[in-house]
């Protein structure tokens, strides 16, 4: 019997709710870093003076760049295999069919013991 798909809304409502979870906290996290220099300076110009910190945007676009897409993708996996918009079990992929042999039978080669006991 194949598997009936989904209704297209599901996996719309479960990206959206991961963006909008990964960009919310990222944002939390942005927010909560520090925007003031820390540490003793050498050379004092004009960022020290006006207390910049310049390596602030730079962990900003870390944020951006890394971690919201990699916190979405993560995040929309964790809702598609737990929750209430989680997959149906016979469109899982992990799912285990009858009559199938298990990947690391067909994978065992000789044992150690059997080709010491060869020499």
């Amino acid at each position: 019997m194949p598997a009936t798909p989904e209704h297209p809304s599901v996996p719309a409502a479960r990206l959206v709710l991961a963006v909008v979870l990964s960009g919310a906290l990222c944002y939390l996290g942005a927010t909560h870093l520090s925007r003031h220099l820390s540490g003793p300076a050498s050379i004092v110009g004009y960022p020290i003076y006006a207390d910049f910190d310049p390596n602030h945007y730079l962990v900003v676009f870390y944020f951006v760049a890394l971690v919201f897409p990699l916190l979405s993708l993560a995040l929309y996996h964790l809702e598609a295999s737990v929750g209430p918009l989680r997959r149906p079990p016979e469109l899982r992929r992990h799912v285990r069919r009858e009559g199938a042999a298990p990947v690391l039978d067909a994978l065992e080669g000789p044992s150690w013991g059997s080709l010491a006991g060869a020499f």
